[in-house]
């Protein structure tokens, strides 16, 4: 890259000094407060939950005296399971980014159920069913997050915890409050580099306008959106490295925000995206690992 690019010279800055920041955008995989090992939950609401609770929970031994963080525990043993096993990487619902975001929704009719699913049914409320095999025979249901709440807690406690992570998810975590917060962190530094970039056409008020957010960057930076290996995902996600237009210049004096596909190259050949091909190995039952790679999403 050092033969590709140069920097500028600056006042009152050393020539070899500048700031660098790197950042996990997570704009829709993971960027809400439902996610179990994310969530935000204040202490009031935990403590009504810690007072709901068995003296022991289910996995815990007879001599093991619950201590806190009981709340920490009843999320890793009854959220975080469910979620991990039919929302995370959920293909077979027909759009796994989706299908993550729909683990905090409330589902009530088919009508609740987002089109881009289309391999997912309503079964009850806030249950929903998919097949892994394509056939209906073998389908699997999958409960969301209020209802393993409603499950394992009295309803009244289930309801206010349930409605006090969509309150912070919407304060917090929507991208629409999220993404200006990023973007204006992101003006310290002279290079940014981003992982799990999300966001790239994500439209939001940025400046004080409706823009995507390669818009808002494209004011004062240029850089390259490295798209991941993933066809067809949606939104398209990567990596991205931004630097800034005062400070930094490709050697060639070529400017601008690409986009590089895998194995292909951007700014005549200054940045190179490799794929690394790496595996998703998943552990099965019995301790081994199973060999999976991501399919072409349609």
């Amino acid at each position: 890259v050092s033969n590709h690019f140069k920097m500028k010279n600056l006042p009152n800055v050393s020539s070899s000094t500048f700031t660098v920041l790197s950042y996990n955008i997570l704009c829709k995989s993971l960027g809400h407060n439902g996610i179990p090992w994310v969530m935000n939950v204040s202490p009031s609401i935990k403590q009504q939950i810690e007072e709901c609770l068995p003296d022991h929970l289910p996995n815990s031994s007879s001599d093991d005296k619950i201590s806190f963080p009981r709340f920490d525990q009843w999320v890793d043993e009854t959220l975080t399971p469910v979620y991990l096993k039919h929302y995370h990487k959920n293909f077979d619902s027909g759009n796994y980014a989706q299908m993550r975001n729909f683990w905090c929704r409330t589902c009530s009719s088919s009508n609740d159920i987002p089109e881009e699913l289309i391999g997912v049914r309503f079964a009850e409320e806030d249950v929903v069913e998919y097949s892994k095999t394509g056939n209906w025979e073998d389908r699997v249901k999958a409960t969301n997050l209020r209802g393993m709440a409603r499950k394992t807690l009295p309803r009244t406690i289930a309801d206010k915890f349930y409605q006090h992570v969509r309150s912070v998810d919407e304060k917090v975590y929507s991208w629409d409050i999220r993404g200006p917060r990023i973007y204006d962190q992101l003006q310290n530094a002279d290079i940014v580099a981003l992982h799990e970039y999300d966001c790239h056409d994500v439209k939001a008020d940025y400046r004080g306008t409706c823009e995507s957010f390669s818009e808002a960057m494209s004011k004062d930076w240029d850089g390259a959106f490295l798209k991941d290996p993933l066809l067809d995902r949606d939104p398209p996600s990567g990596g991205a490295i931004f630097w800034k237009r005062n400070a930094f210049e490709t050697i060639s004096n070529i400017g601008g925000i690409e986009t590089v596909d895998c194995n292909e190259t951007g700014f005549e050949g200054a940045v190179v995206n490799i794929d690394l091909e790496e595996r998703h190995h998943p552990i099965s039952g019995d301790g081994t690992t199973i060999e999976q790679t991501q399919p072409i999403l349609m």
